[in-house]
């Protein structure tokens, strides 16, 4: 029996497969990474450089699975006529012992781009698989969770912290076919609840260019379904999308809440939850709720992706959330304020065109913003036709904050809004700067959250 350590500053490792690349340009997604020079490994007690430097990509390090994979018996053949990667357990023959590599990479951390790629498949021991994270492809080369794999493989995987060695036990271990890791959420117990089920050629089927088998969907949220986890495993991963920012909310059969996860706008999340003690005929509720009250048309999608498995939670990452986020597509009330649109007059300022405004023909008017705690500052681009004062009071009618603006001039005021979490909101109330002189007030789609 073969025991591989590896040792560097991580607690996941990946690894990566033979050259692969999306072949369609929806099916991908470029991000920023870390190219990882920094580590060190060692393979059997010797010290052990791979052929290409590790990557580091939201908090998880990937590893070149050419180099170790002779090291772990592991044979894996890249189809190139279905884009496929298979991967055989214990059936590479060519074993061989670690060597020390001549690499003279700078210990440095390169910042690169890489791609998300989504247009891969897998199949391990003949069995389809599907990771719990996307495929991350660099310079024609595709890199895979770890853990995943590992115990997709039967694998034995541990992390010492105090030493940061990752013993992975090769060969004799339990080697549990994929069958019994990983079991499909569509092919055990579940109620559709108030979804549809879409299969064949149906148009719902295609999401941010990758094609699935199955999905449930549904065209606004506020909808539930129902699944028996009937003990067998020990986590849930969902995967799940929304054409709006969401919450997706798990209860037990008694309504208590088990776990809520904010999933961003338009991108596949994966939402883990333990279900090791829900059992017998035990279910859970999942339900899609609006993260703003006033974006509440969004679609939402469950692909037949979504698995169970013995993987502990906490493997699952959320997608990146925008770093800005535009007023209007965020919760908030027009209070005295008329939005215009279109071909409305009033969608023009300046001389300067805009998609969207809110307007009115005179002062003291409030609207109200919601911030929901997610970013840190707001800034209101707001204008008037005469010279006005802008006052921001929070939900208990506190001033915290006033702002001058100068007649005809559109203003950008900046506003700290990291404390109005939940349903807190504020209230923003426009006077005139002088009496007996009021004008006409815009509030401009370029307002942001940042």
């Amino acid at each position: 029996m073969k025991k591989v350590i590896l040792t560097g500053l991580i607690f996941i490792l990946a690894f990566m497969c033979m050259g692969a690349v999306a072949s369609a340009s929806g099916s991908s997604e470029s991000v920023d990474a870390v190219l990882n020079n920094k580590l060190q490994f060692k393979i059997d007690g010797a010290e052990w450089t791979p052929t290409a430097a590790p990557i580091s990509y939201n908090g998880t390090t990937y590893l070149p699975v050419r180099a170790i994979s002779v090291a772990l018996g592991l044979d894996i053949k890249f189809e190139a006529s279905t884009n496929s990667i298979i991967i055989v357990n214990g059936k590479n023959s060519n074993e061989a012992s670690a060597t020390t590599t001549n690499s003279t990479a700078d210990a440095r951390n390169l910042p690169i781009k890489a791609t998300l790629n989504r247009s891969l498949k897998f199949q391990i021991n003949g069995e389809s698989w599907t990771p719990t994270a996307d495929p991350i492809s660099y310079k024609n080369t595709t890199y895979l969770p770890v853990r995943a794999l590992s115990n997709a493989l039967g694998l034995d995987i541990k992390f010492n912290p105090a030493s940061n060695l990752i013993a992975i036990q090769n060969g004799e271990g339990t080697n549990t076919p994929v069958s019994k890791n990983i079991k499909p959420l569509f092919e055990t117990q579940y109620e559709s609840g108030g979804y549809t089920l879409h299969t064949g050629s149906s148009n719902k089927l295609t999401f941010n260019g990758k094609k699935y088998s199955k999905a449930l969907y549904s065209d606004t949220p506020y909808v539930n379904m129902y699944v028996y986890p009937k003990g067998a495993y020990s986590t849930l991963t969902l995967h799940i999308a929304s054409m709006e920012q969401a919450i997706v909310k798990f209860k037990n059969d008694k309504d208590e809440v088990l776990k809520s996860v904010t999933i961003p706008k338009g991108k596949l999340s994966p939402v883990e939850l333990d279900v090791s003690k829900i059992k017998d005929d035990h279910y859970v509720t999942v339900s899609v709720v609006p993260f703003y009250n006033n974006h509440d048309e969004g679609a939402v999608y469950i692909f037949d992706t979504s698995f169970y498995s013995n993987e502990p939670v906490g493997k699952a990452v959320i997608p990146d959330f925008p770093k800005t986020l535009a007023l209007f597509d965020s919760q908030y009330e027009i209070g005295g304020y008329t939005a215009n649109t279109s071909e409305s007059s009033k969608i023009e300022f300046n001389g300067q065109k805009y998609d969207k405004v809110l307007h009115s023909p005179g002062e003291w008017v409030n609207f109200y913003i919601y911030p929901k705690g997610e970013y840190k500052t707001f800034v209101l681009q707001i204008a008037a036709t005469e010279d006005s004062i802008v006052v921001f009071r929070d939900e208990k009618d506190t001033i915290f904050k006033t702002a001058t603006i100068v007649k005809n001039e559109v203003t950008a005021i900046e506003l700290d809004v990291s404390k109005f979490t939940g349903e807190k909101y504020v209230t923003i109330h426009v006077k005139p700067a002088n009496d007996g002189f009021e004008g006409e007030v815009y509030v401009f789609d370029t307002s942001t959250y940042k």
